[in-house]
């Protein structure tokens, strides 16, 4: 018996929740999810040209214009679930610092890239300026939710996209 593409649609929906037994294992394949969309859509603007560097500005950019549009208030479900939960639920901490890390080495390996071709001198702290990165953007996410001004916004990416520019 064939199905719809409708029941096709909501078994594919539920495939992520398959063997899910409780509310925090509901929660952890929410947070997966999320997890891996977000992963997935920072892979794709870090890739969208040859310049490395010209790809982190392009993902601040689009982060400072995020600001002006109503999902900004719903903040990051990462963030969110650090600043909540986290801290009080080892294992749950241990997830979410795997899919920071993995947000983390994106940027580290498209600030490799600039630095290879020389967007970046070579002296740079290739660590501590993605530390850098990864935590502004964490923190304007949490700016972003507590609903401040996008102009504000604005003033803090122009000042990560002038540090780049100073580091080469």
């Amino acid at each position: 018996q064939r199905r719809s593409p409708d029941e096709d649609d909501r078994a594919q929906a539920r495939e992520p929740l398959r063997g899910v037994q409780s509310k925090e294992g509901l929660f952890l394949a929410a947070l997966d999810h999320y997890a891996a969309g977000s992963v997935a859509r920072i892979r794709q603007i870090l890739a969208s040209t040859d310049i490395p560097l010209a790809e982190v500005r392009v993902f601040f950019r689009q982060l400072a214009d995020s600001a002006t549009e109503p999902e900004a208030q719903r903040s990051c479900l990462l963030v969110n679930t650090v600043l909540e939960v986290a801290r009080h639920d080892p294992p749950l901490c241990e997830r979410v610092n795997q899919h920071l890390a993995a947000v983390e080495a994106l940027f580290r390996e498209t600030l490799e890239a600039a630095q290879a071709r020389g967007e970046l001198a070579a002296d740079r702290d290739m660590e501590g300026l993605t530390a850098f990165l990864v935590t502004t953007i964490w923190g304007l996410w949490v700016r972003l939710a507590a609903d401040v001004e996008p102009q504000r916004v604005r003033s803090v990416v122009e000042q990560v996209l002038q540090l780049l520019e100073s580091s080469s």
